[in-house]
């Protein structure tokens, strides 16, 4: 039996949004972290607040910020797609894959990390 300390940090993912198979939670975590990196990002840039840093994406802004939001999801829709089925023959491995992820996507946002 878990613990009431380990119980009270748990996400709690029941009722009609229960998640069963494995990595489901961990997907949309990070297709949260994703959509807010997205948006953030487009305000700040947009309000002239502060610029893209990532080079690959920066000249999207150029043109038209739609070319922004257009790559930023394709370049986070592989993971989505691919993590469930992956998770189908690799569970384990998947899940934890899909945390280093989130941990590292949110260490870089926050500038905790320098690559």
């Amino acid at each position: 039996m878990q613990s009431d300390r380990r119980r009270r940090w748990k996400l709690n993912f029941s009722g009609r949004f229960m998640m069963r198979r494995a990595g489901e939670k961990e997907s949309v975590i990070l297709g949260i972290i994703c959509a807010a990196d997205m948006l953030t990002t487009l305000f700040w840039v947009m309000t002239g607040m502060a610029k893209e840093s990532n080079p690959v994406l920066g000249w999207t802004f150029a043109g038209h910020p739609i070319i922004f939001v257009i790559i930023k999801c394709l370049a986070c829709m592989p993971a989505l797609i691919l993590a469930p089925r992956l998770a189908q023959s690799h569970r384990h491995f998947t899940i934890w894959l899909l945390r280093a992820i989130i941990l590292a996507y949110v260490a870089v946002y926050f500038g905790f990390a320098k690559f």
